[in-house]
């Protein structure tokens, strides 16, 4: 073992509220400091990437957010757009209109309290036709 790794663990279990001093002291030398706001945190749970929505329906979407300061985020800080119908709803589970048919990259943007804010997207694909019932 290195000498200098020794007398620093020495001096830790012989001193243990050392760094604690420091700290303060390192704060009353410097002024206040500001811990760092963080962004929220956001995943799309469904649709998957990819699937193909029936036309003429109400696409099912769902959420989860969260945020280090706020917890969980809910309504209207959560949007959902579409790049071919613009604003298409809010919430962890919104209520949809019907979208257009064609591929749309569907972003779902989460904004915390301090007005961080957050983007993930889906790409899904709405058919030009119903489906036939079975």
């Amino acid at each position: 073992m290195v000498p200098a790794l020794r007398a620093s663990r020495r001096l830790r279990q012989s001193h243990p509220a050392e760094p604690r001093r420091d700290l303060q002291w390192a704060a009353r030398a410097q002024g206040t400091f500001v811990v760092a706001d963080k962004r929220p945190l956001v995943a799309i749970i469904g649709p998957t990437n990819g699937q193909v929505l029936a036309a003429g329906a109400s696409p099912q979407f769902a959420a989860a957010a969260y945020d280090p300061e706020d917890g969980m985020l809910f309504g209207a800080s959560l949007k959902w757009t579409s790049d071919r119908d613009g604003l298409v709803g809010q919430g962890l589970t919104p209520s949809l209109r019907a979208l257009s048919s064609g591929d749309h990259f569907v972003t779902l943007t989460a904004t915390d309290s301090q007005g961080n804010s957050v983007r993930t997207r889906v790409n899904v694909i709405v058919s030009r036709e119903r489906p036939e019932p079975r």
